[in-house]
């Protein structure tokens, strides 16, 4: 039996994201998606960053984990628009469907709630937010 964790997740979603032409068209390549904790000196927008908030397991003895995930679109334009579209790309990928590769089993269906991107003052980008939540077994 594998076991699975939080950074298995995390990585699960990202190649799902990168996989998908619908986001990565909008994005202009797959590059700039990648787990929120990256530290790099030099950030390209708009990017995408996943953040797996919570993953705990449901019973002691069972293989079954709860798991809150967050996906950040961020974007430097003059309007949220381009922002709110590339969220809403990822909403309709993630939202009713599973994540399922050679390390994550098929988990239930994901439930997504988009939030409308907010202006973060001190670093001049608009912030867009799809959370997930789902159950991996």
């Amino acid at each position: 039996m594998t076991v699975i964790t939080l950074p298995d997740v995390q990585a699960s979603l990202i190649t799902k994201l990168k996989a998908a032409t619908a986001v990565t068209s909008l994005l202009g390549g797959s590059t700039e998606i990648r787990e929120l904790e990256w530290l790099g000196d030099k950030f390209v927008y708009p990017n995408v960053r996943v953040r797996v908030e919570t993953f705990q397991r449901r019973d002691a003895d069972c293989d079954i984990f709860n798991v809150v995930a967050n996906v950040y679109v961020f974007g430097e334009d003059a309007s949220s628009k381009r922002t709110n579209t590339i969220a809403s790309a990822i909403y309709n990928l993630l939202d009713r469907t599973q994540l399922k590769d050679s390390v994550v089993t098929p988990v239930t269906r994901i439930k997504a709630v988009q939030y409308g991107a907010d202006y973060i003052p001190d670093s001049g980008v608009w912030r867009a937010e799809i959370r997930l939540n789902f159950q991996e077994k």
